[in-house]
């Protein structure tokens, strides 16, 4: 019962940086973390919006770049089964997997003409390398910042 106050005055602070996790799903994250040989996935950040998973990150160079996929892209269907009502724990642990496997996702965007496209795609999971900055250099009046 304490677990579900908790995560109910957590979820009610409509903060997409702040989640409660159970203490399982605080150990998978750890051991996510400790490993030395990367995630295997297909490198996107993904949040929860509304009801649905939504990308806001995409890893350079990794399946999700590869394949196309943008932030502010929807994930409503991830091999068949609705998003709408994950986590972003849950939706995480299907759309991550063993090197080399595929996940199908159905994807909902919003096109240059603010005109809702759906499509599907099938991605293979590789080995991610997330870097631990990433930066930008902007030149305004000839100055660089």
């Amino acid at each position: 019962m304490l677990e579900k106050a908790i995560a109910g005055f957590v979820g009610g602070l409509d903060d997409p940086y702040t989640v409660y996790l159970t203490s399982e799903e605080n150990k998978q994250l750890e051991n996510i973390l400790k490993e030395e040989s990367g995630i295997e996935g297909i490198g996107a950040v993904v949040e929860k919006k509304d009801t649905y998973i939504q990308i806001s990150e995409i890893i350079k160079n990794g399946p999700a770049y590869k394949a196309g996929l943008q932030p502010l892209d929807r994930i409503l269907l991830i091999d068949n089964g609705s998003t709408q009502d994950l986590s972003v724990h849950e939706a995480v642990a299907q759309i991550r997997g063993e090197k080399g496997t595929q996940v199908q996702l159905f994807i909902q965007r919003l096109n240059k003409n603010q005109e809702v496209e759906n499509f599907q795609i099938s991605i293979t999971r590789e080995s991610i390398e997330i870097p631990s900055v990433v930066a930008t250099l902007i030149e305004e009046q000839e100055t660089k910042i």
